[in-house]
């Protein structure tokens, strides 16, 4: 398969968390995968704005203490500088990141 090109049917329970994370010069990207209930605690990106796509499944975004819900095809706008966490709904959920390229980050999970 491309490096270009993903599909979203591979992904399973046993898919890694960063499911597909390809790089252009300019752009880098991220398939997150979140297992039910799984978390990316609260952390605060300081280098760039973030835009988060949902794909498949629910969750919740918190982003500077306003909760944001997440559904496919719902699209959010991480500013530079806020605090966020995103939490996977009773199904898990399946986002994209998608930022300026820069050094990646890979901030822990937890399960509730």
């Amino acid at each position: 398969m491309s490096k270009r090109i993903f599909d979203l049917a591979n992904i399973d329970d046993n898919t890694p968390r960063i499911a597909w994370s390809p790089e252009t010069t300019e752009l880098h990207m991220n398939v997150v995968h979140l297992r039910a209930h799984e978390v990316i605690p609260t952390h605060t990106n300081t280098s760039l704005d973030v835009i988060v796509t949902c794909l498949r499944g629910t969750g919740l975004a918190n982003i500077d203490g306003e909760e944001t819900p997440m559904q496919p095809g719902t699209i959010t706008l991480i500013p530079k500088g806020s605090e966020r966490e995103i939490t996977a709904g009773n199904e898990g959920v399946v986002y994209t990141t998608v930022h300026a390229r820069r050094g990646g980050l890979m901030p822990q999970s937890r399960i509730l």
